[in-house]
């Protein structure tokens, strides 16, 4: 995956060839004909609601648990980039990714 498309819970890579997961790098430029979309692991995801509260258009939140979920299949449309990568580095818990698709 190239750097532009790099997910958020993808760790960097430091100089020092280390890994580290503290601080996100979400960088998106969408190329012509090349779809996103935000994903939600239901497995990491505790509800903290953040993600829903700076991106609603992107995000809704389970009545049964409170536990987010991508709205229209996790697609981000044209004008929704920031807000898709606000909602990502909000995540406490690292658990939404922007994949190709």
């Amino acid at each position: 995956m190239s750097p532009e498309r790099r997910c958020a819970s993808t760790p960097a890579v430091t100089s020092s060839g280390t890994r580290s997961m503290s601080e996100p790098t979400v960088k998106m430029s969408p190329t012509e004909g090349v779809e996103m979309r935000v994903q939600v692991d239901e497995r990491v995801c505790q509800g903290h609601t953040l993600c829903a509260m700076v991106a609603p258009d992107l995000f809704t939140l389970r009545d049964e648990d409170g536990h987010s979920e991508a709205n229209d299949g996790g697609r981000i449309a044209s004008g929704q980039e920031q807000a898709a990568n606000s909602a990502i580095s909000s995540c406490p818990e690292r658990a939404i990714q922007m994949i190709e698709g």
